[in-house]
C-alpha cells in the first residue's frame, strides 16, 4: 500500500493508474476505529483494492458482489473460489508477494493494465458498470450464492467419497502404516 500511497501523495495517480486514488486503510486494528468503514459505505466506490493483510480475508467476496472494480493482489491466502475468478474478466490481478509488490513489475506490468481498465470506465458514456465489474457481480451473486455453494459442497462431497472407498494400493498401506506405527 505504500506504493500506491505515494503515488496519490506525489499526485502521480492519475498519470500511471488513470484515477485519483483514495487510498486509506479501512480499519482492520482495533487501534484505528476512527477510521473504520462498514461495508455498506465500502460498496459506495466504483473500484477497490484487495490485499490479504496479515492473513486471509473473506472481504474479495463482498467487493464483488458490490460490482466494484477490482484490483486483487495476489495472496498465498485463498479463497474456495479463486481459482474460477479470471484475471480481466471478473477482477484485475496484480501481480504480488507477502513481502508487497515488486516496483519494476508494477510500473511495467501492472500500471499500464489498471490504466487501460479504469480509463476505459471512467470514459464510458453511460452509467453502466465496467464490463469487469458486472461480470464479477454476477459471478458473486451466481457462484457464491447458498446453491451455488451447495453445488460446491455437493462436488467436494461427492470426490471424498470417492477417494474414501476407493481400494488402497499395497504401497500406500504399507506406508500409512510406517507413517502411524507406534514407536518404542
Amino acid at each position: 500500500m505504500p506504493l500506491l500511497e505515494n503515488l496519490h501523495l506525489n499526485k502521480t495517480d492519475v498519470e500511471v493508474l488513470g484515477g485519483v486514488l483514495d487510498i486509506r486503510d479501512t480499519g482492520f486494528q482495533a487501534k484505528d476505529q476512527e477510521r473504520f468503514v462498514f461495508l455498506h459505505e465500502q460498496c459506495l466506490h466504483k473500484a477497490a483494492i484487495h490485499t490479504a493483510g496479515f492473513s486471509y480475508s473473506a472481504g474479495l467476496k463482498y467487493k464483488l458482489a458490490c460490482a466494484q472494480l477490482v484490483l486483487h493482489f495476489d495472496s498465498k491466502y485463498k479463497e474456495l473460489y479463486e481459482p474460477a475468478l479470471e484475471d480481466g474478466v471478473h477482477m484485475v490481478r496484480v501481480p504480488a508477494t507477502d513481502e508487497g509488490v515488486e516496483e519494476k513489475e508494477f510500473f511495467d506490468y501492472s500500471a499500464p493494465k489498471i490504466k487501460k481498465v479504469v480509463e476505459a470506465a471512467l470514459s464510458s458514456k453511460t452509467n453502466n458498470l465496467p464490463s469487469i465489474a458486472a461480470a464479477g457481480q454476477q459471478f458473486a451473486l451466481t457462484q457464491l450464492s447458498p446453491e451455488g455453494l451447495s453445488c460446491y459442497w455437493y462436488g467436494v462431497l461427492l470426490k471424498y467419497g470417492e477417494l474414501y472407498f476407493t481400494e488402497q494400493t499395497e504401497a500406500q498401506k504399507r506406508a500409512f502404516e510406517e507413517q502411524h506405527a507406534i514407536r518404542d
